[in-house]
Formats: C-alpha cells, structure tokens, sequence
C-alpha cells in the first residue's frame, strides 16, 4: 500500500504527502503526465478518506499496489500555474474544484481529491531515487490564501 501522512501546519494549511514506488529511477518529467479535466473516483472501488478542513476530501485505494512507470495527473479548478519542473521536481498551483492520479491512462483513480468549494492547492512532485512523493498543502479555512510554490519553498529551505 502506498503510505499517506497527513499534516497540519500552524491551523494554517493542511499537508498530504503521499509516496508512490516506481519501477524505474527516470526524471520526473518523464513518468509524470498531467491534463486539465473534471475527474471522479473509480466506480465499485473501495476508498480511504479524510475530511481534512471542512470543505475538502482526500480519498485514496487503500490496497498494495505495484511500483508503476507512470503518473497521470487530473486537475480541474481555475488559475492553474505550473512553477518549477525539473528532472526531480513538478509543482503545481490553481484554485482546485478536484484532482486525481492514476498509475495507467485508463486505469483505476488511485488518488482523489473533492473540494466543496474552489480550494487554494500546491502540489509538489519530489523524486528520489525510485520513490515519488506526491505533497498536497491546502487552507485549513475557507476564504483563505495559500503562497505561490509554498512546498517548494518549505522543502529547499528557502
């Protein structure tokens, strides 16, 4: 099963941090795909989820799965910005209505996440070695404003 942590930072933001294996140690830019579109849970699927801030789901397969090649990343939302892309590091930054990730184009959502209302998000993708990890920080209030590239920041140390 791929782990997931969750994390609240000063009552401020809400942190995901999901680990996907890969079954391969290739740039990030060439396992990680992504796509502006609507997307939904697979149907007859069993999901974990977390109601995080009231407003927000995060639902993920709590099954084992195999190290996968691929990363198919769904956003759907408005003022979607792509920061920093590198051969270890894909962000991301919109107002979300939802997102997934899949392992196959056509495959089963592993990853979902439902926002009630349009939810400041950044995403980060971080490689390292055969291990991709998947950060997601939302508000923890409603109304509220979330920096541009924070998980970047957070992560370098900046």
């Amino acid at each position: 099963m791929d782990p997931v942590s969750f994390l609240y930072v000063d009552d401020t933001y809400h942190l995901v941090i999901f680990k996907i294996n890969m079954g391969t140690d290739q740039t990030i830019q060439k396992v990680l795909s992504s796509d502006i579109v609507n997307s939904q849970r697979s149907d007859g699927e069993t999901y974990s989820m977390v109601d995080f801030n009231g407003f927000s789901r995060f639902e993920w397969r709590p099954v084992p799965t195999m190290r996968t090649r691929n990363i198919f990343l769904s956003l759907y939302g408005d003022s979607l910005s792509n920061g920093i892309l590198n051969d270890s590091i894909a962000s991301y930054h919109l107002l979300c209505k939802n997102l997934s990730i899949k392992y196959e184009k056509n495959g089963l959502v592993q990853v979902f996440l439902t926002c009630g209302k349009i939810t400041p998000s950044d995403l980060l993708f971080l490689k390292r070695g055969k291990i991709v990890y998947f950060m997601l920080m939302t508000t923890a209030k409603q109304g509220s404003y979330i920096a541009l590239e924070i998980l970047y920041d957070l992560i370098m140390g900046i």
